[in-house]
């Protein structure tokens, strides 16, 4: 077990209680990270060592999904060779262990979620090449900003359709002066990437390396990705 966990912690971890609680789903995965630092001469048993086995694998699946979202230094070919790592490893899981490794839907999720990726890249290729592309925007992030706006707009969260249309615009408006000085917005803690909570929210500003799609080769790196895996 690892130094700053018991059992009390590990169960809360591991409550399925609440599916949507995602700055939990962080701690999870990083606990789950920090498992390959484990002396494991020393503090386990044959049984225990073939379930962290288990355990490490499931690692590099998760690595392999989240990491391309929340590193900001990664650059846009690196973030698809970790998909397409993700991919070939889920693939290959799934393949020799069926359902007991994982459900056919969340295995259907995922791969989608990397062939969304990549169909949008190609479509940006053709559109304007010299674009960044940001992998979380195929998310809903900023979706649920705006409503997060429009339903703390006033005292009533409710709204018929005249007031959905005046608060859409408000919000909008709001959003277009963040975007042009974002030291104005005071962001709350679970939407802040400097919190490890918040690596469910990341803004543009927070990838620093070369993401234009004219830097990528899709072949390239989809080959790199099941070299890697």
């Amino acid at each position: 077990m690892l130094p700053d966990q018991d059992d009390a912690t590990v169960r809360v971890l591991i409550d399925p209680a609440d599916h949507q609680n995602v700055p939990r789903a962080v701690k999870l995965f990083q606990a789950i990270d920090q498992l390959a630092d484990l002396d494991t001469n020393t503090c386990l048993t044959p049984i225990n060592e073939k379930v962290l086995d288990a355990i490490m694998i499931l690692r590099q699946v998760i690595n392999a999904f989240i990491k391309p979202f929340i590193l900001p230094d990664l650059s846009l070919s690196a973030q698809l060779i970790w998909l397409s790592k993700c991919a070939h490893l889920l693939f290959a899981l799934h393949r020799l262990h069926g359902t007991s490794f994982m459900s056919n839907a969340l295995y259907a999720d995922l791969q989608s979620v990397v062939k969304t990726v990549v169909f949008c890249i190609a479509k940006q290729k053709e559109l304007d090449d010299t674009q960044p592309f940001y992998l979380y925007q195929i998310g809903t992030d900023r979706l649920e900003q705006l409503f997060g706006e429009v339903r703390t707009a006033n005292h009533d969260p409710n709204v018929d359709a005249k007031q959905l249309g005046e608060r859409l615009a408000s919000a909008l408006a709001m959003s277009g002066i963040f975007m042009d000085h974002p030291e104005w917005k005071r962001t709350q803690c679970r939407l802040s990437y400097n919190n490890s909570e918040g690596a469910d929210h990341v803004n543009p500003r927070y990838f620093m390396n070369e993401l234009t799609v004219s830097s990528v080769c899709l072949a390239t790196v989809w080959k790199s990705g099941r070299i890697e895996a």
